[in-house]
């Protein structure tokens, strides 16, 4: 079937359809999707881009099987089945009993306006909803079975191959206007390949490599009855979805910074790899980050290639440019600094360092999260063993490996700890000496009467990840290191008494 038959099946279609809905109807570089009252029907369009073959009718109904399949994992109640187009081009039926002509997979409706995109454009993705989607995603991941280490997906060249075929069908874009962009990009991406091409082979060897969503931007999230779902993952190409899960990350990581939701990115990665404890991930991340946008230039310049000349084709042009515009930004370096967290349980230290990763774009790693993955969930074992000086010393050296890993990946670090001890203190600031950037104590303080009662609520609540109670509050007072002389050329006092007043410090003083 050509694209010229396929526009005129469904036009016939939609006309079958409407007696019994009313119909609408969306359109992709590689999807007709017609909305009919409260199903949709989603047809692959006959077209062969390499990296997607939906060419013949066998083709396109082995991958309306994977998508129903896959996306069945995201949204069962959304995902209904597939079913034929059948009789003739020019009066076409669905489930009837003539000539099969296609097959559409058939889908739940729900409306367009909850949408993550849509919610997004019109301002209303709360910064407590990028917390969601991370632990929504981390959950994912973590249930998602590695690939066999002996096929060939997550090899380095098969994860080069499509960065590669991106380049190649970015040229059918005017090279003018383009072409120095796209070269440097492919240029910074070939180095960064054979760069990490031993780190790739390590993701891989742990089992990182996994059957991942593929395609996750805002347009393929949504409310569905109150809760998130993902929809519309990559069933087309298995090289393209059997993939590192922080390439799967980094598509929406790179989707919200391309929004200028870079708070809810920063959110968003922190709080996934305080949950998935992937912080090597990190070095691999602008890599991947850089390729998906490239991608979104690339289906972009598809669209543009199937528009008429006009306005809509010249928004299509600027979107390309956005995009890379934005993996050059990926490839350049950011200022390092290397901060903690100075003061007592309660004091807001995870707060403070959360302004950070918002306002700096640091990666927070927290000493409440590691110890627990190093001695177990709270309540395994006893507080006196979790917070020997034993337990201790083996968290801060935790803390500084991982705060390494993640300042050579090439990002800030804030690591939320009480540092109540010059050794501990001492073993971060040697790091930045080491490390050759600047280091900072914030230092937060406030009166001990409100860190006594924020304590008593927290513990009261029961829902905050730190096991710290007032005991332990009195014991942290009692045997606590005051910053030394030679210290307090890297404090920044942090007044901990309100929330306003800690954005104030942190930020303007």
């Amino acid at each position: 079937m050509s694209i010229e038959k396929h526009n005129i099946l469904i036009r016939n279609l939609i006309r079958y359809l409407k007696p019994q809905c009313d119909t609408q109807l969306l359109q992709t570089h590689i999807s007709t999707v017609i909305l009919c009252g409260d199903t949709v029907y989603k047809l692959k369009k006959p077209v062969d881009f390499g990296f997607l073959d939906y060419s013949t009718l066998k083709k396109r109904h082995l991958y309306c099987m994977e998508e129903l399949r896959i996306n069945k994992r995201y949204a069962p109640k959304l995902y209904l089945g597939i079913v034929k187009i059948t009789g003739s081009i020019e009066n076409p039926e669905i489930e009837g009993d003539g000539k099969v002509l296609d097959y559409a997979v058939k889908m739940r409706r729900f409306e367009q306006r909850n949408q993550l995109d849509h919610i997004a454009d019109d301002g209303r993705l709360e910064i407590e909803m990028a917390e969601k989607i991370a632990e929504m995603l981390a959950g994912i991941h973590t249930g998602l079975e590695s690939v066999d280490p002996a096929s060939a997906y997550g090899d380095p060249n098969a994860l080069y191959a499509p960065m590669k075929e991106n380049f190649e069908q970015l040229a059918i874009l005017d090279t003018e206007r383009f072409s120095r962009k796209k070269d440097a990009v492919e240029m910074w991406t070939y180095r960064e390949f054979n760069r990490l091409r031993k780190v790739l082979k390590k993701r891989k060897r742990e089992g990182f490599i996994r059957e991942c969503h593929g395609d996750l931007h805002l347009h393929n999230m949504a409310l569905y009855k109150g809760k998130m779902i993902l929809f519309d993952a990559i069933e087309f190409n298995p090289n393209l979805n059997h993939i590192d899960v922080i390439s799967d990350l980094a598509f929406l990581l790179m989707d919200l910074e391309y929004r200028g939701l870079f708070r809810h990115s920063r959110r968003v990665l922190n709080r996934y790899l305080e949950l998935t404890g992937d912080y090597e991930g990190v070095e691999v991340l602008n890599f991947y980050k850089t390729y998906r946008a490239m991608v979104r230039a690339k289906v972009s310049a598809l669209r543009a290639a199937q528009t008429g000349k006009g306005k809509e084709y010249e928004a299509i042009l600027d979107e390309v440019e956005g995009y890379m515009d934005l993996a050059i930004k990926y490839t350049e370096k950011t200022d390092l600094f290397l901060a903690l967290t100075h003061g007592f349980s309660g004091s807001g230290k995870s707060t403070c360092a959360l302004m950070s990763v918002e306002s700096y774009g640091a990666l927070r790693i927290r000493s409440d999260r590691e110890r627990m993955r190093l001695f177990g969930p709270n309540g395994e074992k006893g507080i006196e063993e979790k917070y020997s000086p034993d337990a201790n010393r083996k968290t801060y050296e935790r803390l500084a490996k991982l705060a390494l890993v993640v300042l050579r990946a090439g990002l800030p670090v804030v690591v939320d700890a009480t540092f109540l001890k010059q050794w501990q203190r001492k073993l971060f600031e040697q790091l930045s000496v080491e490390q050759d950037i600047p280091f900072r104590i914030l230092d937060l303080q406030c009166d001990t009467e409100v860190i006594r009662d924020r304590i008593k609520k927290r513990t009261k609540l029961g829902n905050d990840i730190s096991e710290a109670d007032t005991n332990i509050l009195e014991m942290q007072i009692k045997n606590a290191e005051e910053l030394s002389e030679d210290e307090l050329k890297y404090q920044k006092i942090i007044d901990c008494s309100s929330m306003e007043s800690m954005m104030d410090s942190l930020l303007h003083r």
